[in-house]
């Protein structure tokens, strides 16, 4: 039997919905429905390219690949916040692939050769049970082709949560050390994407990037669900 034919039948009997609305999701759907992404903040890749000089004027990350911009009312907001807190983790592999089709042209003439998803610390693995990143990331790599990996780096101190209430150079100070390559064979001279949910001031994705470019990475892009492109921030949301 059919997976269209088996989700068909499914929905006769449980109706999925919508996580953001609430309302029925056709048969070629998941998740989210086609209105809500429709409604979507999209950025341009002006949009990309500004924000990711706003971010990371160091030059430790080239270029940001997320295909929308972070606001409270954002139906992709929702399915992230799902992820993380509500053991939503199925939908990680959906928004990876979100991610890749929205952004395809550019990631793949990025040419980049590997797909890291940041790492969670030991204790907060265990709290939570998966790495949000890790689950995004496989779904961007089954649809980009690029191999993944998660043993280049690892974060070897626990950061406080990047309440959004700090200042950018607060949050990149308190993550500084936070991460330590312990495969430097993969990370030298490759082109490294690497991963995470949100991209809020980009104190967490700066930290990882330097500690790759420190042990020879060649070029380090980030990719994420969503990114705040201004520099004040919207609320008190929590990576």
């Amino acid at each position: 039997m059919g997976s269209e034919l088996l989700r068909s039948l499914g929905d006769l009997i449980s109706p999925r919905l919508c996580i953001h609305c609430g309302q029925f999701l056709s048969k070629d759907t998941l998740f989210l429905c086609s209105e809500c992404l429709q409604n979507e903040p999209y950025l341009t890749e002006e949009d990309l390219a500004a924000t990711s000089s706003d971010h990371f004027p160091d030059g430790s990350v080239k270029k940001i690949f997320s295909p929308a911009d972070f606001t409270h009312d954002s139906s992709l907001r929702n399915a992230v916040l799902t992820l993380k807190y509500k053991d939503g983790f199925r939908i990680g592999k959906y928004l990876g692939q979100l991610i890749a089709q929205k952004l395809r042209d550019s990631i793949i003439q990025a040419k980049i050769d590997l797909i890291v998803p940041v790492p969670l610390h030991r204790s907060r693995l265990i709290e939570r049970g998966y790495n949000q990143a890790e689950l995004i990331a496989y779904g961007l790599s089954s649809e980009t082709g690029i191999d993944i990996s998660t043993k280049v780096i690892k974060r070897v101190h626990f950061a406080h949560r990047q309440v959004a209430s700090g200042s950018r150079d607060e949050r990149f100070k308190n993550m500084q050390g936070a991460f330590k390559v312990v495969d430097t064979a993969l990370a030298a001279e490759r082109k490294i994407l690497l991963v995470d949910d949100v991209i809020t001031t980009g104190a967490t994705i700066r930290a990882a990037a330097n500690s790759l470019r420190a042990e020879g990475a060649a070029e380090v892009y980030a990719a994420s669900v969503l990114v705040v492109c201004s520099h004040s921030f919207r609320g008190a949301y929590t990576q």
